[in-house]
């Protein structure tokens, strides 16, 4: 027998051949009725009103199934809607990402500069100089690069390491293009992300450019710890008690460095590590634009000693190589050096710190070398004939390198 429900048969009962109707439940029919047993009418709640699932469509007492499948075209359109958007903003965010390889590793970049300034993990570029890097979007040589005519595709550029910060896992690479060819994803001043806020991560794995969805689970995640499933880099280097965001967008191999998303397009934060479906890290994006200043500043510095004759030293002597040595022909103007205590025109200079002279590169690695207010030895021989070590300060600036040599 079928169970009672509110002292009817909601359904018929093979056994007794008997069938009744409750039209709360939306079953027509009463009084005696021949049944089969394959004949069962199960019941589907939808929308607080019952249905019969299975009649024979032929019963004149047929109820439709639902009416449901009315609002079906509503719900597509919305899923169509919400598939459009991100689609939109993978393809802008795209133009802003590039690929970083090495020999041994791959992984993915952000452009955060029309110049060419691009942010990396420093896992990704390890302790390289130089990194490949290949854009998402497509330039010829003409278009992207200063004094090429070209039209080929440009494929892969070389891209200096400028500054690295471990501890933090950031990197900058700089590529050397025409200004204001690169597209450079914003830094806006945003709220900080919150628990349940959709994101995006776009990176590099053996397949360029993919894409991976997922809700940050975490704002302040401490105690990071991905050592059982990545290199202990990570156990040593990352900062036990600082904070991470935490999101389910899966990160895999290849998409250190890429970017984590918000749905409005804007960069919250750079992947660095993930063990898991759930346990996925990045570090905040106002973090990165503070490791990015102090980058851009220890770039500045060191362009300047290298390239300014301001912090250069010089001992502002013209040299000329000779069989014995190098002979002293002439100074810079004002050259406190010019004396009979110091050198003078004819000498040749055949050791410095007590190593043969053989090229003036020796001499030039030496200067560059020195710290300040360090003393220089040179072993000279004088015009008449005797030796004399002499200690030298090197001067500093370009008035005493402009016409000189060394």
């Amino acid at each position: 027998m079928a169970p009672k429900i509110g002292g009817q048969y909601p359904i018929c009962d093979p056994d007794s051949g008997v069938g009744h109707c409750c039209n709360k439940w939306g079953l027509c029919g009463s009084g005696p009725m021949n049944c089969h047993a394959p004949y069962v009418l199960p019941v589907a709640i939808i929308c607080g009103h019952y249905y019969r699932q299975n009649c024979d469509r032929n019963d004149k007492t047929f109820v439709p199934k639902t009416q449901f499948p009315k609002q079906w075209p509503i719900r597509r359109a919305r899923l169509d809607e919400s598939k459009q958007n991100q689609q939109n903003i993978y393809n802008k965010c795209l133009q802003s990402v590039a690929k970083v390889g090495t020999s041994s590793t791959f992984g993915t970049g952000i452009i955060v500069r029309t110049d060419g300034l691009i942010v990396t993990n420093a896992h990704v570029v390890n302790d390289l100089s130089f990194v490949g890097i290949s854009l998402a979007k497509q330039f010829t040589a003409r278009e992207l690069l200063v004094g090429e005519t070209g039209t080929d595709p440009v494929g892969v550029i070389r891209g200096q390491v400028v500054y690295c910060e471990p501890q933090l896992d950031l990197a900058l690479v700089r590529i050397y293009v025409k200004p204001g060819v690169l597209t450079a994803m914003a830094f806006p001043d945003i709220p900080a992300p919150n628990v349940g806020q959709h994101v995006m991560a776009i990176g590099n794995p053996r397949v360029d450019h993919s894409l991976e969805l997922g809700v940050i689970n975490g704002v302040d995640d401490r105690g990071v710890d991905v050592s059982d499933s990545y290199d202990q880099y990570y156990h040593m280097l990352i900062r036990p008690k600082h904070p991470y965001i935490t999101h389910t967008a899966l990160i895999k191999p290849g998409y250190s460095g890429g970017p984590l998303i918000d749905m409005s397009g804007r960069l919250i934060g750079v992947n660095f590590a993930g063990r898991r479906q759930y346990n996925n890290f990045a570090i905040y994006s106002s973090e990165v634009k503070d490791f990015m200043d102090r980058g851009l500043e220890f770039e500045r510095q060191s362009l300047e000693k290298k390239c300014s004759f301001v912090n250069k030293k010089a001992l502002g002597v013209e040299l000329r190589q000779e069989p014995q040595g190098f002979r002293v022909c002439g100074f810079s103007c004002h050259n406190s050096l010019n004396n009979i205590n110091q050198l003078q025109i004819d000498d040749i200079v055949q050791q410095i710190n007590g190593k043969e002279l053989t090229r003036i590169g020796q001499l030039i690695d030496a200067l560059n070398n020195m710290n300040d207010n360090q003393e220089l030895r040179l072993h000279v021989l004088r015009k008449a004939g005797n030796v004399q070590n002499i200690d030298i300060i090197p001067h500093f600036g370009d008035k005493y390198i402009s016409c000189v040599k060394v």
